[in-house]
């Protein structure tokens, strides 16, 4: 992670997936209440009847394990959007400053030399450098998450 891959970001992509899969959320939980109602099979019996049943437990421990991982996967990335868009304006704004007073950084984080005297390079360093773990952080979670939501070991 570097300082031109967080000026890249467009961070209202992880807010818009968090909101699809909010949203995927709220159908399968309809979908579920609508398949638990018709999965009494009142009056069917036999072993078609129970076949019929067992399908839809089937259905309903597949939808419910479905919303679990969903909500999960929220619940990891909850708060994501809103960091994003935290590192991004601390990245603007830190750039903005240097800019204002003739000073420029690289990508990893160090202001080129010779900086500025009004410029307290150590600091900015500082921030720098925390914009781009925390970016990173960010990143390695996010992936992490999707990673085992795709082995199916996430619950």
């Amino acid at each position: 992670m570097d300082l031109a891959t967080v000026g890249k970001w467009n961070d209202t992509h992880l807010g818009s997936y968090v909101e699809l899969l909010r949203a995927r959320r709220r159908s399968l939980t309809e979908v579920l209440k609508t398949v638990k109602t018709k999965s009494e099979l009142t009056g069917w019996t036999g072993a078609a009847g129970d076949s019929g049943r067992q399908r839809f437990t089937t259905l309903i421990n597949s939808l419910t394990s479905d919303i679990a991982i969903l909500d999960e996967v929220t619940r990891r990335w909850g708060d994501y959007p809103t960091q994003l868009a935290q590192i991004k304006k601390d990245h603007k704004d830190l750039l903005e400053f240097l800019s204002g007073h003739g000073a420029t950084i690289d990508d990893s984080g160090q202001v080129a030399e010779p900086a500025p005297s009004n410029v307290n390079v150590d600091e900015i360093e500082q921030q720098a450098k925390a914009i781009i773990l925390l970016a990173d952080d960010i990143d390695n979670n996010a992936a992490a998450t999707m990673r085992i939501v795709a082995e199916g070991t996430l619950i």
